[in-house]
């Protein structure tokens, strides 16, 4: 059917210790967040450029102006999608050279 858009949700339930829930609380009142869905989906936007940052090789940092540091954020899930970024690269590479031999040939 032309002009039926079909909207799918899902519903996601998580357990945390009271470490968690406290870090969550103090979350929501810095921020000025109401809504569990609203940290949520920032934190999800958040982590999604995070991962687009480092598929693409860039590294994520905090930088201090006046003391002119920078702090980097590293996490396995992070590192683990540079690594994937550098496979796909490779193998673009690698298919791009298959690709110019073939037609040289």
């Amino acid at each position: 059917m032309l002009g039926v858009m079909l909207e799918f949700t899902m519903r996601i339930q998580i357990v945390v210790d009271d470490t968690y829930k406290d870090m969550l609380d103090e979350l929501k009142l810095v921020t000025g967040l109401t809504q569990w869905q609203d940290l949520f989906s920032d934190a999800i936007t958040m982590y999604n450029w995070g991962v687009q940052q480092r598929r693409q090789g860039r590294i994520i940092t905090s930088m201090d102006e006046q003391e002119e540091n920078y702090r980097e954020l590293q996490m396995p899930s992070l590192e683990r999608a540079a690594a994937y970024g550098k496979k796909l690269k490779s193998e673009a590479l690698q298919t791009s050279m298959a690709g110019s031999k073939a037609g040289a040939a």
